[in-house]
């Protein structure tokens, strides 16, 4: 049981389709402008891979650039032809959540 807010870790989930640096960034920077502590935040960046490697990299890069601003910075890759998935935000946050399930417990 949740004894405190401070016992709280919140999970922002950004799902992203080849939207760009800027909308994404200021999404983050968005996040980063709130008041709750950002050691209590865990942000993933959910990507699909029918995007593309090179699009994808900017994920890779945001992690590198924000990673060190909040409890965790998780980026994942939707898999593409997934059986029994229609393509599309939904279920690439439905992945990532499961991602981010099975590490409940690990060091995510």
């Amino acid at each position: 049981s949740v004894k405190s807010w401070q016992d709280v870790y919140h999970l922002v989930m950004l799902s992203r389709y080849k939207e760009g640096r800027e909308l994404v960034t200021a999404s983050i920077e968005s996040i980063l402008n709130s008041n709750y502590p950002k050691t209590k935040i865990i942000l993933v960046l959910a990507q699909e891979a029918r995007a593309g490697e090179e699009e994808n990299k900017l994920g890779y890069e945001l992690k590198k650039e924000y990673g060190s601003k909040f409890f965790q910075f998780i980026v994942t890759e939707h898999p593409d032809n997934l059986e029994g998935e229609i393509s599309g935000k939904g279920s690439n946050a439905s992945f990532a959540g499961r991602i981010i399930q099975g590490k409940k417990g690990s060091s995510l």
